[in-house]
């Protein structure tokens, strides 16, 4: 009886029945190998996956290019305040890129599009706060809070900031 079920079962590894030396020698020709019903299936769960996985990846793409844009939009105003600070400016005083070059780390540009600073990002004055020429994507900065207000000294000139 042994020998009938090895017989009709000799498709399988060697390996699953010890002993079946007879079995491997049966069928040499014979190779495993996927069947198209088990290649389909793997096919279909790799698409089921791809179609959940994509929208996730694009939605964190485009919420990590607005992060890094808020981001750059903080430096720039930090940049803006520390250079109105040192060069005493009034906070209508008009201000460029190269103002405050020298006070930005790196090259600031917008990752959702923009080569350079002015394709990215416009300032105008000490007082206004920049833009990113890509609003429509969400990238503001945040409401300026009372503590990034303008103040008044002692002595009446305006100073940016609350008093340390």
């Amino acid at each position: 009886m042994s020998q009938l079920m090895r017989r009709d079962l000799g498709h399988l590894s060697p390996a699953i029945w010890p002993g079946s030396a007879e079995v491997a020698q049966a069928s040499p020709g014979r190779r495993s190998a996927f069947t198209l019903t088990e290649i389909s299936i793997v096919v279909a769960l790799i698409g089921l996956l791809t179609t959940i996985a994509i929208p996730h990846f694009a939605r964190a793409r485009v919420s990590s290019q607005r992060n890094t844009c808020i981001s750059n939009l903080r430096q720039i105003d930090n940049a803006v305040q520390t250079w109105a600070l040192e060069a005493r400016r009034s906070p209508q005083s008009p201000v460029e890129f190269k103002d405050i070059a020298p006070f930005l780390k790196r090259q600031v540009v917008c990752p959702a599009g923009g080569r350079t600073f002015d394709e990215s990002y416009l300032i105008t004055t000490v007082a206004a706060p920049p833009e990113c020429r890509r609003q429509e994507l969400g990238h503001a900065l945040p409401a300026r809070s009372e503590s990034r207000g303008w103040r008044t000294d002692p002595r009446g000139r305006l100073l940016p900031g609350n008093p340390l």
